[in-house]
Formats: C-alpha cells, sequence, structure tokens
C-alpha cells in the first residue's frame, strides 16, 4: 500500500475524529505508529504490538 503523505493525514485525521466521538483519545505516541505503519516502515505485527506493550493490564 503505497499512500502519499496527504492521504496518511486524512486517515489519522478522520480515525482520531471518530475516537474522539467515542470518547477516546489518540496520544501523539500512537499516532507515530500508526503514521509509521501506514508510511510502511513497521508491519501491523510490530504496530500491535506497540500498541499492546503501551496499554495499562486489564483490570478484571
Amino acid at each position: 500500500m503505497n499512500l502519499t503523505s496527504k492521504e496518511i493525514n486524512k486517515i489519522i485525521m478522520n480515525s482520531k475524529a471518530s475516537m474522539a466521538i467515542e470518547g477516546f483519545k489518540v496520544t501523539e505516541e500512537e499516532e507515530e505508529l500508526v503514521r509509521k505503519h501506514l508510511s510502511g516502515e513497521i508491519t501491523e505485527e510490530e504496530l500491535f504490538n506497540r500498541l499492546k506493550a503501551g496499554m495499562p493490564n486489564e483490570v478484571e
């Protein structure tokens, strides 16, 4: 998937808006990871692993 910088920015802006409507906030670090994935710098697996590593443990 070869996306332009403009396309990546649009995807991120739309995603952030959708998440904000649901009450979630995207951190700068999360945004940067998604940007790296969309530009092909990291794989989907790397993206998910890095996002999971930054999440607190679930409380049961």
